[in-house]
């Protein structure tokens, strides 16, 4: 048994068989099967046989998959378009169409009835599985996978005697062509260690030491270990009160407005086409195109749930799946985190239900400020530099304090549904939105389905793993901890589960008693929220900021005087951020160090895996996308960009240098800034790219003045986004746009009403906006035309031209049908979008509001320059006027911003670079914009353009040669020796072009042909094998 638990293999005896060995006095059941979980995926049959064997053993028969199952059959894409089709033109909607359910068991029974009608179809689309040739229901894909390994391997052996370097260079091959088109590839995942583990279940180990013997003795054992249930006979009397007032009924007059069809459409719209379907097996495909078919049917049911509180019984339930943990030992109940696949429809309700009573809670003032976690105005980011000032401050005063980081045990698996009730009755919510999450939360379900049985738990505690709502209930849940009544001068604050508190005190004594005290307190509301705090896993962080005493000798913190202290460090990682007692950060760049040089082997098993190379898009992609992001989070915590530390300045750019290094292959003695250059991807130095980084980290999300460079800005100058959340969901309009040909457009110009065309035009020195009229008989209405003052885009102006549009439209009243046209599409798809962040899109929608109040409007995307005459004399007016116009000022938009701050970063590099002169590849690239696009070289052109390499000379500047002598004899000074002057590299040199490029030595023009390029590459190679090997 401990060889199964250790392999991972599965028992098949059965415990009520016969014996499987009998002599004539004894007999037991030593003879045991066992079996890998995933060749019984289709489940299996043990028995033992009485056949006449003439041995001490008895027969046993073992199956695998049944022979006489019926074959599996799918939903394929081409079948689920056929479905929508026949939903299409299904009755069953048209005889439900004036139906409006008006209790809880008639909105169910309409579901009953869509689900029937829905079964029906979809079995007569499933399309049969395409077994493999000669198959067999036990047959795999991971097993037939394994024969044509075996095949191939057995064909390569037979053709050649080298079947090590054959499977090398296919697999090599094979990794190369995935990564070919998309650097994230299944090499990519594969190499990094995100590959997707395997869910079969393997032997668990019981609390009594005991192994599970079947997969659905494992699965058992999961749910009764995973899935939590609330056990009532663990109330105290303050429990028993909060039971009481969730089961008691509930009024209010605050009725929430019904869903819209536009907050449904968006809803659905960014629904992930790729989730997997739930219990009822339809799939996010079916779902939004039934939608698209059936709009107002899907609206209707979401309204009747709404209406009448009740949160329909067929979407309560959901199929779980346990995904292994990473790194945790496979035998462990708690290496499994439990996912819980619920309906689309009800997840759809869901999304919804979310949306309304989180504005309730934002827009009421019910989420915590300190609440960073989960909420839409706020990050993880912020939190670090909100615990940063809160230390700066108390460091200011010299005030030692305590940083206590709590861990609660399983947080979104325990949140107490009466105590989630019981806030949302204290902070009166609509009546509707209550009652339909009452019932969300009542009487759920999870299945395990396998080919082995069925078992069903029913969880009462917490909320399904990947639910919409799950992160909005554990911070009710956690929003009585943020607001207990703390002594003075106590922080505590949240990101979702991860939560810190801040004690300052002037005593060493005076931090004990605090520090014990607020324990208590959170475990008595640990207690009463029925969340378990884990307490050896509370570690604290010192401050003792100049009180040298407290460091030698630091406050014993207990729960209770004579308990165990809690654990002190030198340093804690909070958020992904490590803070030390100094605040000076080294240790965070440590681990930096740490992390980069994982990701850093990484990237070179991907490079393995690829042939021992990476391509230069490659390694730009994975520079900018995965090395860098993990340098850079929470710069602004950690990095102070006016008065940086020397220390953790040369911390970071050895981090960088390293990374570089091992990117390009350069040689280690190659100068940094080389390195940067050739690499291509910004940042430049380290150092540059964090201060920009928090340059608009100052001025975007804190919203303050900054300086960068010769640039400098203020908040009130750049555009500001939208809270989004500060209007209602079902106060939010979208305006849909319809694209026409050059036909179309023409077609529709010739029917009555009032044709808007509008148009604008931007350059980097002019801008402006115009907008032309046409009325009745074709003839020309009204013209305006601006000049736009600051624009940075042709969208900005796009804009103006749109606000004044029908700002005229609006003024001019007595109009029938409104229709504006305009060549800019990205501005008619931000129209239609459910939500707006942009205040001159929201002035948009405002106007078209008012406009569609009095008269019919439609939006219309025409092709530019095609001809129509409104619409080119709107741009012929645009140009025109960029000189002479009213002006319009165009506000700086963040976007605008960060270009303007990138370009300031390279305009800083540039200067820097100058001061490199004396490098070799200073020749090559002497401007920091005329780098090659194609960069980064390979490691041979690396060591010629840097001169750092097997080179005579380069050598000799190490001390490992006694002269810089080539191998013709002649002393050499750099690379250019080999150019112009070597007579073993003549004819190499001779063959570059352009000869004119090669006689004045423009090195800039001779590095941008490819063929020069493979020249120096040939030139390189010649030179080190004439150089002889230096230990």
């Amino acid at each position: 048994m401990k060889v199964a638990a250790a392999t991972g293999l599965v028992v098949l005896n059965n415990p009520q068989s016969e014996p499987t060995y009998e002599k004539a006095y004894a007999a037991s059941w030593i003879d045991v099967t066992l079996a890998t979980p995933s060749a019984l995926t289709n489940g299996y049959s043990w028995d033992v046989r009485s056949d006449v064997t003439y041995s001490e053993h008895e027969n046993i028969a073992v199956r695998t998959g049944d022979a006489d199952a019926h074959a599996r059959k799918r939903l394929a894409r081409y079948a689920q378009a056929q479905l929508l089709r026949q939903l299409a033109s299904e009755p069953w909607f048209d005889r439900v169409a004036g139906i409006q359910p008006r209790s809880p068991e008639a909105l169910d029974s309409v579901l009953e009835a869509l689900y029937r009608m829905l079964d029906g179809h979809v079995r007569r689309n499933l399309r049969p599985v395409r077994a493999p040739a000669q198959g067999n229901s036990w047959w795999t894909p991971e097993l037939a996978q394994e024969r044509k390994k075996v095949n191939a391997v057995r064909r390569r052996y037979q053709r050649t005697t080298a079947e090590d370097e054959a499977k090398s260079a296919y697999e090599t091959e094979c990794h190369s062509a995935c990564s070919r088109g998309n650097v994230f590839s299944p090499s990519y995942r594969e190499a990094f260690g995100r590959t997707r583990p395997p869910r079969f279940l393997p032997p668990l180990k019981r609390k009594d030491g005991s192994i599970t013997m079947t997969h659905l003795e494992s699965a058992a054992l999961l749910l009764e270990t995973q899935i939590a249930v609330d056990d009532p006979r663990s109330d105290s009397t303050e429990h028993i009160a909060i039971r009481r007032m969730a089961e008691d009924p509930y009024y209010s007059d605050a009725i929430d407005a019904p869903f819209t069809e536009t907050e449904v459409s968006e809803v659905v719209a960014a629904m992930p086409p790729t989730s997997s379907p739930g219990p009822d097996a339809i799939t996010p495909l079916i779902v939004k195109g039934l939608f698209i078919i059936h709009p107002q049917f899907i609206l209707r049911v979401f309204n009747a749930a709404l209406a009448l509180g009740h949160f329909p019984r067929c979407w309560r339930g959901g199929r779980i799946i346990f995904i292994p943990k990473p790194g945790r030992p496979p035998e462990r109940t708690t290496s499994y985190r439990p996912t819980c696949v619920t309906s689309v429809f009800g997840k759809t309700l869901e999304r919804l239900m979310n949306a309304r009573l989180y504005h309730f809670l934002w827009k009421n003032g019910h989420i915590h400020r300190f609440q960073f976690g989960f909420t839409h105005s706020r990050s993880a980011v912020m939190a670090l530099v909100h615990l940063k000032d809160t230390l700066l401050g108390l460091r200011a005063s010299r005030t030692p304090a305590v940083l206590m980081s709590l861990d609660f045990q399983g947080a979104f698996d325990s949140v107490w549904h009466p105590r989630v009730l019981a806030f949302f009755r204290e902070k009166r919510v609509p009546a509707n939105l209550y009652h339909l999450l009452r019932t969300f939360l009542q009487h759920r379900s999870v299945v395990v389905r396998s080919h082995a049985g069925e078992l069903e738990a029913f969880p009462s505690l917490g909320s399904p793993q990947g639910s919409p709502l799950s992160p909005m209930l554990w911070n009710v849940i956690i929003h009585d901890l943020l607001c207990l009544p703390l002594p003075p001068g106590i922080t505590i604050q949240a990101y979702a589960d991860d939560t810190i508190i801040v004690i300052p005190a002037e005593s060493r004594e005076r931090l004990r008693e605090l520090g014990s005290a607020v324990l208590r307190q959170v475990v008595n509301w640990t207690v009463k929220a029925k969340v378990v705090l884990s307490t050896e896993k509370i570690y604290c962080l010192l401050f003792p900021h100049g009180r040298r005493g407290l460091i030698n000798q630091r406050p014993g913190i207990s729960l209770n005087p004579h308990g165990k202290n809690l654990e002190f460090r030198d340093s804690l990682r909070i958020l992904g951020m490590v803070f030390d007692s100094r605040l000076s950060f080294f240790k965070h760049a440590d681990y930096l160090k740490e992390k980069t040089e994982l990701l850093t082997a990484k990237t070179g098993t991907l490079a393995r895996m690829q042939g021992g190379f990476l391509r230069p898009e490659q390694k730009v992609t994975l520079y900018r996308s995965v090395l860098l992001p993990a340098i850079l989070y929470a710069s602004p915590v950690w990095w102070d960009e006016v008065c940086p530390d020397c220390r953790l300045r040369s911390r970071l750019v050895l981090i960088q240098r390293s990374i570089l290094l091992h990117l390009l292959g350069a040689y280690r003695t190659t100068r940094t800034a080389s390195l940067q250059v050739l690499m291509r991807a910004p940042p430049p130095p380290i150092t540059l790219e964090l201060a920009r980084v928090n340059a608009e980290f100052r001025l975007l999300v804190e919203r303050r003045s900054i300086r960068y460079g010769d640039l400098s800005f203020d908040p009130v100058q750049v555009l500001s986004p939208l809270d989004v959340w500060h209007d209602h969901p079902a106060d939010r309009f979208a305006y849909p746009h319809r694209r026409l040909s050059r036909y179309e457009a023409r077609k529709l110009a010739r029917l009555p009403g009032l044709h808007v065309y509008t148009d604008g035009s931007y350059s980097e020195r002019l801008a402006g906006a115009a907008f032309v009229v046409i009325g009745p008989h074709d003839r020309i209405g009204t013209v305006g035309s601006f000049r736009v003052d600051r624009a940075t885009s042709a969208f900005c102006t796009e804009v103006i031209a749109v606000l004044e549009a029908l700002r005229h439209v609006h003024s001019r009243g007595s109009v029938s049908v409104v229709r504006l046209y305009t060549d800019c599409l990205s501005l008619l798809q931000a129209i239609s979008q459910h939500r707006t962040t942009d205040p001159r899109i929201r002035d948009i929608k405002t106007l078209l509001g008012k406009v569609s109040a009095v008269c019919s409007v439609a939006l219309y995307h025409v092709p530019g320059h095609s001809g129509l005459f409104g619409n080119e004399l709107a741009d012929f007016l645009a140009a025109r006027v960029a000189q002479y116009g009213e002006v319009r000022h165009a506000p700086l938009t963040p976007r605008a911003v960060r270009k303007a701050l990138r370009n300031q970063e390279l305009h800083i590099w540039e200067k820097e670079w100058k001061h490199h002169s004396d490098m070799d590849l200073f020749k090559w690239v002497p401007h920091i914009p005329s780098i090659p696009a194609w960069f980064p070289p390979n490691q041979a052109l690396v060591t010629f353009l840097t001169g750092h390499g097997r080179f005579p000379s380069h050598f000799h500047r190490l001390n490992l040669m006694a002269a810089p002598t080539c191998s013709c004899g002649l002393d050499c000074e750099g690379t250019d020796y080999y150019l112009y002057e070597c007579p073993s590299t003549r004819s190499i040199a001779m063959q570059l072009q352009p000869r004119e490029a090669y006689e004045h030595r423009d090195y800039v023009t001779l590095l941008q042909l490819a063929k020069n390029r493979a020249l120096f590459i040939r030139l390189v190679r010649l030179v080190g094998h004439t150089i002889p090997d230096i230990a």
